[in-house]
């Protein structure tokens, strides 16, 4: 009795014992299991913010470049217009000098140092001037000298049919060197053609189309070898003064240039001549110095009559 009580004992332990260690496994790859999807989950959630973040900040950036390339392009254009080229500033300082002049602070040193430079090319006196003030003296001089610098693609535009007055309205103001009963606009084309538009009133209707208009352009390029010398139309002359028409010239459009005893005037083969050969294209140097009037009026050191 005692032996089969000790032996039932046995086996009770045993299977108490295997029980307990099947549980723990079936445990133990429970835990598992549930720790491995555990893991599964926040590496997605994390890949999901992820993307999100990298999307965002490639939105936010594109709309930056596209706002600051067009605030850029902005700031060239009306800089440009009061002689501040493109390649004279960075492009950080040609925003801030922008923003200067457009606010009316004028407190950036950049910006007096910029304006006191264009005013200088211009020949104009700023002594003891502010900045506001040199680009106020700047302002008024373009606006009596300034030729509109316009592109091919703008004359493009243009439609047959297009009143002048619309035209104007697309292309901008430029000089009218016409007379009192016929109007000559004069548009500077792609930095270096002219293009003329003759007209008596606004209303006036235009027969040319655009790529019409662009055969009609007049070749005018300049070489810039030397800062003084231009090359120009004469348009009018006296017997100490020559009027010149220069509109792809970088400092003025026109200018009276005087002549004296010291005007060297000569052929373009290196023959001298006088006041009286004075006409058509010419080469001419002036001394440097630009008085501030309507048109420019500075002394003429060279004149090279072009045959």
């Amino acid at each position: 009795m005692g032996r089969v009580s000790e032996v039932k004992e046995k086996e009770f332990l045993k299977n108490v014992i295997e029980n307990k260690v099947m549980q723990k496994e079936r445990i133990r790859e429970r835990i598992i299991n549930q720790g491995h999807k555990k893991e599964v989950l926040p590496m997605k959630k994390k890949f999901t913010i992820a993307a999100s973040i990298v999307l965002v900040f490639v939105i936010v950036f594109a709309t930056y470049a596209y706002v600051d390339a067009k605030e850029y392009k902005e700031a060239v254009l009306f800089l440009n217009e009061i002689g501040i080229q493109e390649g004279m500033l960075s492009r950080s300082e040609t925003k801030k000098v922008y923003k200067d002049i457009k606010s009316g602070n004028f407190d950036e040193p950049v910006t007096n140092a910029v304006l006191t430079k264009v005013a200088e090319n211009y020949g104009l006196n700023i002594e003891n001037q502010k900045a506001e003030e040199i680009y106020a003296s700047i302002r008024t001089y373009n606006m009596l000298t300034y030729t509109k610098k316009i592109l091919s693609e703008d004359v493009l535009n243009i439609e047959k049919g297009m009143t002048y007055k619309e035209i104007i309205d697309l292309l901008g103001e430029t000089k009218d060197i016409g007379t009192v009963d016929e109007h000559t606009l004069m548009y500077v084309v792609d930095g270096t053609k002219l293009l003329y538009l003759k007209f008596s009133d606004e209303d006036d209707v235009c027969e040319l189309s655009g790529k019409e208009l662009l055969d009609t352009l007049v070749n005018a390029v300049q070489d810039q070898k030397d800062k003084n010398t231009f090359k120009a139309t004469v348009i009018s002359k006296g017997k100490n003064h020559v009027f010149l028409s220069c509109p792809t010239y970088e400092l003025f459009d026109s200018i009276y240039l005087m002549i004296d005893d010291k005007t060297e005037i000569v052929f373009e083969d290196g023959t001298k001549a006088t006041v009286d050969d004075i006409e058509g294209e010419v080469i001419a140097t002036f001394t440097g110095g630009i008085r501030e009037s309507y048109p420019p009026q500075s002394n003429a050191k060279k004149i090279v009559i072009i045959r």
